[in-house]
């Protein structure tokens, strides 16, 4: 995060940055780092501007986590400089953050692959091209961009070694799938026509107000070198849907939503409204992702293990979509080779 401080000093003055926490919580100079602990104002500038970022060790929280950044003004403070010197920073625990068993170590050690670029908690940015022509919400075209982090892991089950899951927040699409998701039920402007049954909401206590949970997992992204030995290549990530028709690669994203978790409580209970609409609050029935391209019938990414890169292009559809299905173009960043940046 980035803070402005504002000030008018008459005359030149320093200001430490010091931390507060509670005695049971992390040491807050192992999870953040300032890019000044001193901010030097000179005679009548106005402005500073310091960043607070993380140093990657949020895997030593274990809860939502308050701390203070408190500025500390001159003993007398006669300028009267700012009313309220405290910045509150609130940190959240890394979700899953991975340990790996024998079995993927030994294939991060003989793949020949460097997939371990990619393993751990990774960056990732995400661009969205959303066409006009769609319905009841999806009307304009429009464009998002997203960041955020995935957990990935070595897969320990696959033929192919160099085979990686993404455990959390796949392909960094968690928030825009998850936006798309509820303009197709719980947003939707004219359910009726739709189809949409706004009683199941109901049903299942979905609200404005509820604190809902939904995630979105994918595995089996297989590393494909260009030649044996080479530093890029290309990555599977469809399967073959042989239940559609036509048959068609997709992307097998698995979710896994509170509000369904529920319906299927009552679907298990024999709730007869529940079965009738089984499908309705599940995402994959929903949300169709495709690639972008299928050369030789399979969609891929590429990787490069020189820049640390990774970049997946899909396409998404739903029901109230245009007709042009959303373009999503999809980078991760090794965390290794930007620590060598």
């Amino acid at each position: 995060m980035t803070v402005h401080l504002t000030l008018l000093p008459t005359h030149a003055l320093d200001l430490p940055l010091e931390w507060e926490a509670a005695p049971d919580q992390a040491d807050p100079e192992d999870i953040f780092q300032l890019s000044s602990k001193v901010l030097h104002f000179e005679a009548g500038e106005r402005t500073k501007t310091f960043t607070i970022a993380s140093t990657g060790a949020g895997n030593r929280i274990t809860k939502l986590s308050q701390y203070f950044l408190k500025i500390i003004l001159p003993e007398n403070n006669e300028q009267q400089l700012v009313s309220n010197t405290d910045i509150e920073v609130y940190i959240s625990p890394v979700d899953d953050f991975p340990e790996f068993n024998e079995e993927q170590q030994r294939r991060l050690q003989e793949s020949p692959v460097n997939i371990g670029l990619w393993t751990g908690i990774v960056g990732v940015e995400v661009s969205v091209d959303r066409y006009e022509g769609g319905w009841y919400g999806f009307e304009k075209a429009q464009k998002f961009a997203y960041t955020g982090t995935s957990v990935i892991v070595p897969n320990d089950t696959a033929t192919n070694i160099s085979t990686l899951d993404i455990r959390t927040n796949a392909f960094g699409l968690n928030d825009y799938f998850y936006s798309v998701f509820r303009g197709e039920t719980i947003d939707l402007s004219v359910p009726e026509i739709s189809g949409f049954n706004p009683e199941i909401l109901d049903l299942v206590n979905w609200t404005d107000n509820s604190v809902e949970s939904f995630k979105m997992t994918l595995p089996n992204l297989v590393f494909l070198p260009d030649a044996p030995g080479a530093k890029k290549g290309a990555i599977r990530f469809s399967a073959l849907e042989e239940d559609s028709d036509p048959p068609a690669y997709l992307v097998p994203f698995s979710y896994v939503f509170s509000a369904n978790n529920r319906m299927n409580e009552f679907i298990a209970q024999g709730n007869e409204e529940a079965s009738y609409y089984e499908d309705l609050l599940e995402p994959s029935y929903t949300l169709q992702a495709m690639p972008d391209k299928e050369p030789e019938l399979d969609g891929q990414g590429t990787y490069n293990e020189e820049t640390g890169e990774m970049q997946f292009t899909l396409r998404l559809t739903h029901s109230n979509a245009s007709d042009e299905p959303d373009k999503i173009v999809i980078k991760y960043q090794s965390p290794q080779i930007t620590e060598k940046k």
